[in-house]
């Protein structure tokens, strides 16, 4: 799979865990995105988009919390064993994806939804 499918599968994944930008998104390259603003009401109505660099979004955090949310407890109950334990939280794996040598790969692997 290439870069730019992998990433096209990850805006949609952000898309459909609550990141709003993403609906909105074309590509016109892969390190360049397009926004189409739609009526957004703080932008001048002579502005109908706005052109992102791939490091803009892939890096925000906004991106990285609809992408792998908060860090949740998890209990695992095993006999008479109870352990605890955090799912890894969109910080972590803003900071993994950020010294990762494919950042795009990362944020593929790591997202809820891969097959």
């Amino acid at each position: 799979m290439t870069d730019s499918e992998m990433l096209k599968e990850v805006i949609q994944r952000a898309t459909d865990g609550g990141w709003e930008i993403g609906k909105n998104l074309n590509f016109t390259g892969i390190n360049e995105l397009i926004v189409y603003l739609d009526g957004a009401s703080l932008v001048p109505s002579d502005l109908g988009w706005i052109k992102f660099k791939l490091n803009e979004f892939l890096f925000n955090h906004d991106f990285a919390k609809a992408l792998w949310g908060e860090p949740r407890p998890t209990i695992e109950h095993s006999g008479k064993a109870t352990s605890f334990d955090f799912n890894k939280g969109w910080q972590y794996h803003l900071q993994q994806m950020v010294i990762s040598e494919n950042p795009i790969k990362y944020a593929y692997d790591n997202t809820k939804g891969k097959e």
